[in-house]
């Protein structure tokens, strides 16, 4: 009897090119079918199949064993399997929490105490959490708060307001190093400088970047180790984009996003009262490499694709429902962006509606917490139809803009606690009481995606503002792996 196995009569080549087809979790099916198709697959993912799913962790993060190809493929499968269909592995609750900020295996937060702690996320060797620790940071009665930030290496920026007698208030940024535990030096406005240092806007591995949102929009970097002034860059000059172009614009406001990778490269979205500005400068030297002009209103923001090395220009829509228009940039052979497509991302909602959404552009997934339940939900999408012709996507002629609608809305589910005899998932319930919206003190909510493998969820009062953060894990709890 002749084998109905497909992989039996079709050659090395066939079989391959069937497989470009899938996606990741049909992929991870495949292997299990038997010892034959585990063999192939294995092959294909470590010459093909990486490459094309998760193209910078080749490049990056994994060697050549064929075996730690294979099974850092499955755990970032995994991860995006449970993220798509809304099951969290664990979820870590931090409680009356003022300001909080998440990097690769780090947080840090501020309670409403005016104190300040941190904690490892990931796990340890026995698969147990790591304890909590007080980050030390004295403070006078009369100085305030400014940012807080964290770096993927352990690295902790901690902003504070001084003001002095005369009335005059200037920021001191404190660095700690998490490892070390202590402070390393301060970065303080000089008597001498001619410009303000401007406000800490991203700790990367490496640098420290401020950015002043004056007339003179400066990009400032600083060495993460020792705090020594590395460039200064001029972004823009009363509203222009090079020091040699003024105009009586000023800069509104600014938003950055970082694509790791060598060069690290910083994309600085920038509106002004007449147009919007994306400038991409180099981390290593402060250079500006590219200058894309785009009509963005103020609640734009840039969403980046770490794996691929891509950005989106993510523009939110209110008009007629709720949708974000997505303009997705990849880098060519010459080292610049150029616009790979446009997308329309519609959750189907009214603007009128208590909604809350983060989109997800480059994996087509949306989170929301709708009305007072205060229950997380995923939403995927899928193409349905060009929307070039919308009245409000016409912007650009003869360009395709495809448009994705919801396909599905599931709740975040945790799963079985270790001491329950059934195996089936829990729903998520949040571990804390609602304010009475009726006295005034309405909830409000908030959801964001971190990376692949992570969502930030939080409620808070509009008078006391956020209140409790959940941060639910969706990547397969392996101890002693660290994320960047």
């Amino acid at each position: 009897m002749a084998s109905a196995d497909p992989f039996q009569h079709l050659s090395f080549d066939c079989s391959s090119n069937i497989l470009f087809y899938l996606d990741i979790r049909s992929l991870a099916c495949c292997e299990r079918v038997n010892h034959g198709w585990k063999l192939f697959v294995r092959t294909w993912i470590v010459n093909w199949g990486f490459p094309i799913h998760f193209l910078r962790f080749v490049e990056r993060k994994i060697d050549k064993d064929p075996v730690g190809v294979v099974r850092q493929f499955k755990l970032l499968a995994a991860a995006h399997y449970n993220l798509q269909f809304g099951k969290a592995t664990r979820v870590c609750m931090f409680e009356d929490v003022r300001e909080i900020a998440i990097a690769g295996d780090f947080v840090v937060w501020r309670s409403s105490d005016r104190r300040a702690y941190w904690q490892r996320l990931n796990l340890k060797e026995g698969g147990s959490l790591f304890r909590r620790h007080r980050l030390l940071l004295e403070l006078q009665r009369t100085d305030k708060h400014g940012a807080l930030l964290v770096s993927p290496a352990g690295y902790v920026l901690s902003e504070r307001i001084v003001s002095d007698d005369a009335g005059t208030s200037h920021s001191i940024s404190h660095i700690y190093s998490l490892l070390e535990r202590r402070e390393l030096y301060t970065i303080q406005q000089a008597d001498d400088v001619a410009h303000p240092i401007g406000d800490p806007i991203h700790m990367s591995k490496k640098r420290i970047y401020f950015i002043t949102r004056t007339r003179r929009t400066e990009l400032r970097a600083y060495d993460i180790c020792s705090g020594t002034l590395i460039y200064t860059t001029l972004l823009a000059e009363g509203g222009g984009l090079f020091p040699s172009i003024t105009s009586p614009r000023i800069t509104l406001w600014t938003f950055t996003a970082v694509i790791d990778g060598e060069p690290e490269l910083l994309i600085c979205l920038m509106e002004t009262a007449i147009m919007g500005t994306i400038a991409i400068v180099n981390g290593d030297n402060g250079r500006i490499v590219q200058i894309i002009r785009m009509d963005f209103g103020a609640g734009a923001y840039i969403t980046v694709d770490s794996i691929h090395g891509e950005f989106a220009v993510c523009i939110p829509d209110m008009i007629d429902s709720i949708s974000v228009r997505v303009h997705k940039y990849a880098q060519g052979a010459d080292g610049l962006f150029y616009e790979r497509c446009e997308e329309v991302i519609s959750p189907g909602c009214s603007p009128l509606s208590n909604l809350e959404i983060d989109v997800d552009p480059f994996r087509y997934l949306a989170a929301s917490v709708q009305g007072d339940s205060g229950i997380p939900q995923i939403q995927t999408f899928s193409d349905g139809f060009d929307a070039s012709s919308m009245a409000h996507h016409t912007e650009r002629q003869g360009t395709a803009v495809i448009a994705f609608l919801p396909t599905g809305k599931r709740p975040i589910t945790l799963p079985p606690k270790p001491q329950d005899e059934e195996e089936e998932r829990r729903g998520f319930v949040p571990h804390h009481k609602m304010p009475d919206s009726r006295y005034g003190n309405k909830v409000k909510f908030a959801v964001r995606f971190l990376g692949g493998e992570r969502l930030l969820f939080s409620w808070g009062t509009l008078f006391w503002g956020n209140e409790a953060f959940y941060l639910f894990h969706f990547g397969i709890q392996v101890p002693g792996i660290k994320r960047g």
